[in-house]
């Protein structure tokens, strides 16, 4: 019985990350129009999700990065589409977290 709780335990709280991790790759994702001034709350908000994702990623345990369903849900799903985008920005910092 311990053994059961411990695992919906583990499956509720990946769960929880996972639609953390995912809200931080929709909100990197949303578009900012070229000239948007660096001080914006969109540009903020888009630098901001990328600065938390790169740490999230940077600072993942070894178990997490290991972890496939963190592989599958987290990074094929979420994060490997507005990476490619971002990548392609013309926002210098945009660009620059985005390749980090």
């Amino acid at each position: 019985k311990k053994l059961s709780n411990l695992l919906q335990a583990v499956n509720v709280n990946f769960a929880d990350c996972i639609s953390v991790f995912g809200a931080f790759c929709k909100l990197s994702s949303k578009p900012i129009k070229e000239g948007t001034v660096s001080d914006s709350i969109n540009m903020r908000s888009k630098v901001f999700s990328l600065e938390l994702i790169l740490q999230i990623i940077e600072n993942a345990g070894k178990g997490l990065k290991s972890y496939e369903r963190f592989i599958n849900q987290g990074i094929k799903k979420y994060l490997l589409i507005p990476l490619l985008e971002n990548a392609l920005s013309p926002i210098i910092r945009v660009f620059h977290l985005s390749i980090a």
